[in-house]
């Protein structure tokens, strides 16, 4: 299953990717096409820009299962873009140039595609906003996209590289998606990177503090009707 290789899933930390030169490959977006007034190629789609951090959940469950909503939200760059989840890894963008971009591109991967793989990597993309924005909405909304791995996707697997460790020749082996959420939770994702209003974090997951963001994230794990264990690491069903 060469689609869901990926060199960039790393465990417990946000994913970053090159930012996404629509297009370049004969029309990869579906909407590209001769310009009618000088005839150029359109050949490149604007995404909002790293400042851009307010995101309006285009419907409750946005990013979520099979909610395809964000296909219709006009403000999703990606809307008719022919991403799925063959090139999925070729096109997406650098989270760090555009982390409102990086949530509607795998919003809408997973609308088309959905997967456990591909519901992780929004979950991600939606706390690296939230962690960044310091808003609850989202950062609520990455909760939900987690629990969707864990309720929807149990057994699903993401893939990981020796290359990333420096290891070579280079092996692709594969990891389930569940836990990569758990140390994600966990662990917070750099959350202390981001100095947010205090009550942002208060009584949450993804606190600055290591010690309180792992209690609560068993905590919450254990409500949403799941176990998580250290030896070994793993999520299971309560």
């Amino acid at each position: 299953m060469k689609d869901t290789f990926t060199k960039n899933a790393h465990l417990a930390r946000p994913v970053g990717w090159r930012l996404a030169v629509v297009c370049s490959m004969l029309l990869l977006i579906s909407g590209c096409g001769v310009d009618s007034g000088d005839g150029d190629v359109v050949n490149s789609i604007t995404l909002p820009p790293a400042s851009d951090l307010k995101l309006d959940l285009y419907c409750a469950d946005f990013g979520l299962f099979t909610e395809s909503c964000v296909l219709d939200d006009p403000d999703n760059p990606y809307a008719l873009a022919a991403v799925n989840n063959d090139n999925k890894f070729d096109l997406a963008p650098d989270g760090a140039v555009s982390p409102k971009g990086l949530v509607y591109y795998w919003a809408t991967v997973q609308a088309r595609a959905p997967n456990g793989e591909n519901q992780l990597f929004t979950a991600q993309a939606l706390y690296a906003l939230s962690n960044k924005s310091c808003s609850k909405l989202i950062q609520d909304q990455a909760q939900r996209a987690y629990r969707s791995v864990m309720d929807n996707y149990l057994t699903a697997v993401t893939f990981f590289s020796t290359g990333d460790f420096g290891l070579f020749p280079e092996v692709f082996y594969p990891f389930p998606v569940r836990t990569v959420s758990a140390n994600d939770m966990r662990l917070g994702i750099g959350a202390a990177a981001v100095a947010c209003d205090p009550s942002f974090n208060n009584g949450l997951m993804f606190d600055p503090d290591p010690g309180i963001n792992d209690f609560e994230a068993r905590v919450r794990i254990f409500e949403w009707g799941f176990l998580f264990s250290d030896t070994p690491l793993d999520v299971t069903k309560r």
